[in-house]
């Protein structure tokens, strides 16, 4: 019964991926996003599934280091580490990020790593934006070096960090979030509309405001959200292994 779960949930979730990696459009990630919260609902029976497998694969995420912490604290920045990266036909490359309704006279670092492919797609990678300060080389050299790889299981890596960022909240302050993958699927599946009704009250709710933030920020004209949980699918589809008569 959860084999025939995982398999039907697995052949929803590549539909909804495959149609996202053409382009982005909003309603394509409503459902995708509606697709990935079954995931994190049944995170418990994807688990024990994986135990019974015996080359089960490690789902990878990232640690930021203790200087680039250090660098950025209070600081406006947002940092999401895509290891491997995520391959899409959507976005330009020739558009960097937005500023965010800074004044052009803002400084700000940023760092997108991303490839061009000969299909005409192209690979998104890390990404990092710190807004507000001019950096030396020796600082800008931080930065580069600013994440690493780490692996998990699949329930610690829904819970270890998709993205961190402090963001200017509605009294103007910088409030700092570092936003787990299961609760990023769950609030943007709630912000689109794709679960449960918004307004409904629970402890989660608080992260609402910086989803809302990073749905305008701009990551090679695509909204960073969009990138975070394609790649989050990604790493599903790309990990867990299902019988290939049912593919």
């Amino acid at each position: 019964m959860i084999e025939a779960n995982i398999i039907i949930n697995y052949k929803r979730l590549k539909r909804h991926f495959d149609l996202n990696i053409i382009g982005f459009d909003e309603i394509a990630l409503y459902d995708l996003s509606h697709a990935l919260r079954m995931w994190v609902d049944m995170k418990e029976n994807v688990s024990e599934y994986l135990k019974l497998k015996p080359k089960s694969k490690k789902f990878k995420s990232y640690n930021v280091s203790k200087q680039l912490s250090r660098l950025v604290n209070n600081k406006e920045y947002i940092i999401a580490g895509l290891s491997n990266g995520i391959r899409t036909w959507s976005g330009n490359t020739d558009i960097a990020s937005s500023s965010l309704g800074h004044d052009s006279s803002v400084p700000f670092l940023q760092q997108i790593k991303f490839m061009r492919n000969e299909d005409n797609s192209f690979t998104i990678a890390d990404f990092i934006l710190i807004y507000g300060t001019v950096f030396t080389d020796e600082q800008r050299k931080t930065v580069n070096k600013g994440l690493s790889e780490k692996s998990y299981d699949f329930s610690p890596w829904l819970n270890s960090e998709a993205i961190r960022l402090n963001y200017p909240n509605s009294n103007g302050k910088l409030e700092r979030k570092i936003i787990s993958r299961e609760i990023f699927v769950r609030r943007v599946a709630n912000i689109l509309g794709g679960s449960h009704p918004i307004g409904i009250d629970d402890s989660e709710n608080k992260y609402n405001d910086a989803i809302k933030y990073l749905m305008n920020v701009s990551i090679l004209g695509l909204p960073a959200p969009y990138i975070i949980i394609l790649k989050i699918a990604k790493d599903i589809l790309d990990n867990i292994e299902i019988p290939k008569t049912y593919i």
